[in-house]
């Protein structure tokens, strides 16, 4: 996650929940014993995964899929003017707050950190194509890659997005893409409404996600109270994750899982 950046929202969430359409948008429906085996999760950063997906990964991991986790950057760029916390603290606080709300949502997952530079992902494109397609070595259609919308604004989001769908497309595997910033810098007319699907969270669900995304006290609470230890995370951002559904970007998505 990382949101800040010179001015305000773009949109309030109390925008895009009245935004009309979200009635045309498909919801994806779960089935005991169904065709998904495993998901397997890109994130640009640490948080990433929890705050756009993690309602889906508690739902799929209740449902008997593997969940494989890999995180491509520390974040350790999340406070560049912190006085108190260097890169490789922030970078090793990250990784931890990432695999306690991993724990949360889905105790059985396995997580691979890469450590790739933040910031640089457009620089690494044949280290991430590597990650990824040992990621998905011997998949099929029982396995979903979750990956960054690659037109989500960030340039991380953007590149690790594209080089997913590459990836994706060579291994035969389902994609669906997370929006993360664009919930708070998009408008409504960003999102490419008829390739939206929706998955409605179950109250467990949501109340797992919310414990999940409290891990993250880097994100939202101070390091100190001394300059350049601000959270990077207010209420206003939060609230674009306490929807009680999670959207993904996925043309023709198969919506029964």
């Amino acid at each position: 996650m990382r949101v800040p950046r010179d001015g305000p929202p773009t949109t309030d969430e109390q925008v895009w929940r009245r935004a009309p359409q979200w009635q045309h948008t498909p919801a994806v429906r779960w089935q005991q014993r169904g065709s998904l085996r495993r998901v397997v999760v890109c994130a640009a950063h640490p948080g990433d995964a929890t705050f756009a997906a993690g309602g889906f990964i508690a739902t799929a991991h209740h449902f008997g899929a593997q969940i494989d986790l890999l995180v491509l950057t520390a974040g350790e760029a999340s406070h560049p003017f912190s006085p108190t916390h260097s890169p490789a603290a922030l970078a090793e606080r990250h990784e931890y707050e990432s695999r306690e709300a991993l724990a949360i949502l889905a105790p059985t997952a396995r997580a691979t950190y890469a450590g790739l530079p933040d910031g640089q992902i457009a620089q690494q494109v044949d280290t991430v194509t590597e990650l990824l397609a040992a990621a998905l070595r011997g998949s099929g259609d029982d396995t979903l890659l979750l990956a960054p919308y690659r037109l989500d604004g960030w340039a991380d989001h953007d590149s690790s997005g594209l080089i997913a769908a590459k990836v994706a497309a060579d291994a035969g595997v389902m994609l669906w893409e997370m929006p993360v910033e664009l919930w708070h810098w998009g408008q409504i007319d960003d999102v490419p409404w008829p390739d939206v699907c929706r998955v409605r969270l179950a109250r467990g669900a949501l109340a797992d996600k919310v414990r999940a995304m409290a891990c993250f006290t880097s994100l939202l609470d101070p390091l100190s109270a001394q300059p350049g230890d601000e959270p990077v995370l207010g209420c206003e951002v939060l609230s674009h994750f306490e929807r009680n559904i999670e959207t993904f970007i996925a043309p023709g998505a198969r919506l029964t899982l």
